[in-house]
Parts: structure tokens; C-alpha cells; sequence
């Protein structure tokens, strides 16, 4: 439930120092609350950001942006994606990015892409179509590996046997590579 916390600060309620009370507000995503009115004095109260800042969740506050360091997401993204943006005529845009922050990137690998299996018309079982003549794909969630996750090495040959070297005779085969070990 999107609740807010409130603070008045009106005449009426100057013995208390502050009115703080938290209201319920439904309204469209992208709305910013900052006001509303008191529910017992009717003045205007402006919203106590400090106090919400426990329940806000946010995501989507770092900017992505081509010219980032080696360390940013960005960079981590650039093999997959692209260093910049491509429109849909093909062209790259280099003032941008493919995502414009950490918010757009964390919506693309939860799900919101177009990669995965289409989607079928009931009716038909052919794939849908947008206005533009591309398939409608139902989003596939993306993961991304660790540092060190690394695949197994197991089964691999030994790249040398372990034969002398010709080029050393045998006062020099205790330390050469693949020396008289073993004979």
C-alpha cells in the first residue's frame, strides 16, 4: 500500500511543536506525493521525507552513461549490449548509453526484455506481432555470473609429457621442465 507520512505545521497545532500522521494515496505510477491536506485541520502539509525513507524502495539512481569508468555497470554490461545505444534504424547514438540507469538494467535482467519463447495467439498458435512486424517474446530472466565463477577444469590433459628435453644432457636434467623424473 503506497502510504505517506505527513508533517503540518498550522497554528492549530503549534503546541505539539509538529502534526505528523501517514495518509494512504492511490494514484498512477510516476505521480510525485508531496503534499496533501491535514486531516484534521485542513492545511496544507508537506510530506515528511525522512520519515518514508525506511519504506521507499528505489532502484534506478545510478545514471549509465558511455563515458563511465572501468568499474561501473556500464562496463560490465558493454560486452553484452554495446558500449552505445542503437535506435531502431540501426544507427548508434554515442551520447547514450543502451540503458539509462541501474533501474532500466535491473527491469531487463528481472524479465522486461524481449528475449525468450514468443508468444502465441490462442486462436491460431502463430506467433503475436507488434505494429512493426517484430514477434512479441515473453521476457527471459538474465543472470550474471560472479567474479569467481569460473568453469570447471576437470579433464584436461596435461599440455607436456614427461620426456627430457633434447637439448640438455644429463648433468643438467635435475631442474629442466620434464627432466629425468620418473626413470
Amino acid at each position: 500500500m503506497p502510504s505517506y507520512t505527513f508533517v503540518c505545521k498550522a497554528k492549530d497545532h503549534l503546541n505539539e511543536h509538529t502534526r505528523q500522521f501517514v495518509q494512504v494515496i492511490y494514484h498512477r505510477d510516476g505521480k510525485r506525493i508531496d503534499q496533501t491536506s491535514c486531516p484534521t485541520c485542513g492545511a496544507v502539509s508537506k510530506r515528511d521525507l525522512v520519515a518514508d525513507l525506511g519504506t521507499v524502495n528505489i532502484n534506478g539512481l545510478t545514471p549509465l552513461t558511455p563515458s563511465d569508468s572501468r568499474f561501473a555497470p556500464s562496463k560490465e554490461t558493454e560486452f553484452a549490449f554495446g558500449k552505445f545505444k542503437v535506435d531502431k534504424t540501426g544507427k548508434e547514438n554515442f551520447a547514450h548509453s543502451p540503458f539509462r540507469d541501474t533501474g532500466e538494467l535491473e527491469k531487463f535482467m528481472n524479465g522486461n526484455n524481449d528475449l525468450g519463447e514468443p508468444e502465441l495467439n490462442q486462436s491460431t498458435g502463430q506467433p503475436l506481432r507488434r505494429k512493426d512486424g517484430s514477434v512479441v517474446r515473453q521476457g527471459a530472466k538474465l543472470f550474471k555470473y560472479g567474479k569467481n565463477a569460473t568453469p570447471s577444469r576437470d579433464g584436461l590433459r596435461k599440455p607436456f609429457a614427461d620426456v627430457p628435453n633434447a637439448w640438455v644432457d644429463e648433468k643438467r636434467t635435475a631442474g629442466a621442465r620434464g627432466g629425468m623424473r620418473g626413470f
